[in-house]
């Protein structure tokens, strides 16, 4: 009896095996690491993280404790449109940079990390954008940016 139900057993093992390999191979994989663009930003310059696929959007810089002056994270959308963003595990303040065509057209300062519950609040341009950019909250401030500042990629003198 013992023997026949090792063999039950064994061949239940063997049925799940092609499953458990499934399984394995359909886990997503690691994410692999944001490519970076140099953002000139009137005097300012930005070393920016993309934020490529609807994943990466998603979580965004959820769960940071803090970014260095001087870096951010950059939101591109194709066709330009008025994104919603909102600070769902945010751990602390940001800017919002709103760009389109290469320029700054509205800037969000001082965008805190939620606190408490209930629902969190949105934020959104006032017109159509083609990109985000997330820089630590005073930035814009301390860099003297404003709207109409261009936007520039690459290391320009």
């Amino acid at each position: 009896m013992q023997g026949r139900t090792m063999g039950i057993a064994g061949a239940a093992l063997v049925a799940l095996l092609p499953f458990a390999w499934l399984t394995l191979r359909a886990r997503p994989q690691a994410d692999p690491p944001l490519s970076m663009v140099t953002l000139n930003i009137g005097r300012a310059v930005v070393q920016a993280e993309i934020a490529d696929t609807i994943e990466r959007k998603a979580r965004g810089l959820s769960g940071r404790a803090r970014l260095a002056d001087g870096s951010g994270m950059l939101f591109p959308f194709v066709p330009p449109q008025r994104p919603q963003f909102w600070m769902k595990d945010m751990l602390m303040p940001l800017d919002f940079l709103w760009i389109r065509g290469g320029k700054i057209v509205q800037i969000t300062a001082d965008v805190p990390p939620p606190s408490g519950s209930g629902p969190l609040p949105l934020y959104r341009p006032a017109v159509d954008v083609d990109a985000v950019l997330e820089v630590p909250a005073g930035f814009a401030e301390r860099a003297g940016l404003a709207v109409g500042d261009l936007v520039q990629e690459g290391n320009i003198p």
